[in-house]
């Protein structure tokens, strides 16, 4: 859960998995969570789409909320690139592993937890199961192999500003954005900017 990762920042502690409260929170429990969920199609790939709270589509692009199709919503390359740059995440159905055999690519997708169900199955966590109609928690053998997507806590902070110009480096590259709103979010972690809306 807190080992590095080479090409994210490459330092322990910085990334882990959801815990099963906070899968439960963004799958059901927030705010408006059927409507920031849906089931997808990204360049040829199935799985559900997730969306943050303050959402806004891109323009140029669609989204039908609902786990019932993966073909209720159909992205090339190009148009999921506008919906990640506003926030959204994809979680492909990538099927697990049992032993040396893949199964179910395509069809269900299971994502780890960072928690353990002992009670009353010992050797089992928690896990997100996703298919084109549903998604839920389940308890999974710790045997099979199954996706993680892991995650960050970032610190986030509001400035008000009337104009300025800001600066964030990103994997070494430096970009600049000018900023005339008159508030600004920014999220930062560390001397890094993730993220600015």
């Amino acid at each position: 859960v807190y080992n590095k990762i080479s090409n994210g920042g490459n330092r322990a502690g910085k990334w882990r998995t959801l815990t099963y409260t906070e899968w439960d929170y963004v799958l059901s429990k927030r705010t408006r969570a059927s409507a920031l969920c849906g089931s997808a199609i990204v360049n040829g790939v199935e799985g559900i789409v997730l969306l943050p709270d303050n959402w806004s589509t891109p323009h140029g692009v669609t989204f039908n909320s609902g786990l019932n199709d993966f073909g209720n919503n159909i992205y090339t390359i190009n148009e999921w690139v506008k919906m990640e740059m506003n926030g959204a995440v994809f979680l492909p159905a990538a099927g697990y592993r049992d032993g040396m055999e893949v199964k179910d690519v395509g069809s269900i997708g299971f994502y780890w937890s960072s928690e353990a169900y002992n009670l009353p199955c010992p050797g089992h966590s928690y896990s997100l199961r996703l298919t084109n109609d549903k998604s839920y928690m389940v308890a999974s053998n710790r045997r099979f192999g199954q996706s993680v997507r892991l995650v960050r806590d970032v610190k986030e902070q509001k400035i008000n500003l009337s104009k300025a110009e800001i600066c964030f480096s990103q994997n070494a590259d430096s970009q600049t954005l000018n900023i005339t709103t008159k508030s600004v979010w920014y999220v930062e972690s560390n001397s890094d900017w993730i993220t600015v809306t």
